[in-house]
């Protein structure tokens, strides 16, 4: 079982376009890096050995499977998959925010068995990443910056309902990424029950000037508490023998309405990526966002 992983180009006037793009690999999330003179592109690095990324679970009657879902702008569709080789996030759009709506990634993992509690439980999800990749770097002066992991700018958020699903993919996808969960997730800064990010940072303010003094990560761990009624008969036998729970994948930007104070934001402040040449146009550059994550495991418990 894996849990795991377009390009835009606009201008408008003397403005250029700086754009994150985040893909997910088989396992977790997969990798391509592109470099224009007009866009920043985040991707990740397929030669990271943590690619290797696994789920898995600590029971032999107990099955767990995962469909992914992404919105085409493009085709106004929403892709669907098992492989998470044919999903990719959408770019994310620094300069024109509002093109943001649709970058997030619906993963549905559906749950069967007989070792799962019908009446009532609670699943945790143990999202782990490598422990042996830094969340921090220095510059070449010796200033303290976040790494460019994935766990570095990425908030995961779950969800359990028997509301939520649908055999339609685009219907399934409109349900998760409604209006409401879209506004909360992107509102949210730190870790709640529910939206959880993997990183910390401490950081000072120096004369208009971001100054990391800390910067920390740590595993994701989301304990998600269901009851009988969030099961669903997908079979269509009138049976209700399948739960799932839904992640929600998203940039963690901490929107409060005017200021961005998530991880992305951050890491915006403090980097170069919107480096304005004399001229007015952004710097050429890419930014390669490793794969840092290793496992996610799936365990069951009575409430």
């Amino acid at each position: 079982m894996r849990l795991a992983d377009k390009q835009k180009k606009d201008a408008a006037g003397n403005i250029r376009q700086s754009s994150f793009v985040l893909q997910l690999i088989s396992l977790v999330l997969l990798t391509a890096c592109f470099v224009t003179s007009t866009l920043a592109w985040v991707s990740l690095n397929e030669n990271n050995q943590s690619n290797q990324m696994k789920m898995n679970v600590d029971y032999d009657k107990f099955y767990v499977e995962a469909t992914y879902y992404k919105f085409n702008a493009k085709e106004q569709v929403v892709e669907s998959s098992s492989n998470l080789t044919d999903i990719h996030f959408n770019q994310y759009d620094l300069v024109f925010r509002s093109r943001n709506r649709y970058t997030p990634i619906v993963a549905a993992i559906k749950m069967t068995g007989e070792d799962l509690p019908k009446e009532s439980g609670t699943i945790g999800l143990l999202i782990s990443r490598d422990a042996s990749v830094s969340g921090s770097q220095e510059d070449s002066n010796g200033v303290l910056k976040m790494a460019q992991n994935f766990s570095t700018i990425m908030r995961v958020t779950a969800f359990v309902g028997e509301s939520y699903y649908s055999s339609d993919s685009k219907t399934l996808f409109k349900k998760v990424d409604s209006e409401i969960n879209y506004s909360q997730a992107r509102a949210q800064t730190g870790n709640v029950s529910n939206s959880k990010i993997f990183t910390s940072v401490d950081v000072i303010d120096s004369n208009g000037t971001m100054i990391f003094r800390e910067v920390n990560c740590r595993d994701i761990q989301i304990d998600i508490s269901y009851t009988s009624s969030d099961f669903n008969d997908v079979d269509g036998d009138g049976i209700k023998e399948s739960l799932f729970v839904y992640l929600y994948i998203t940039y963690d930007e901490g929107y409060d309405g005017t200021n961005y104070n998530g991880l992305l934001g951050l890491f915006q402040k403090t980097s170069d990526t919107l480096g304005i040449s004399a001229t007015g146009d952004i710097s050429e550059q890419s930014l390669l966002f490793k794969n840092d994550l290793i496992s996610i495991k799936v365990s069951h418990s009575h409430s």
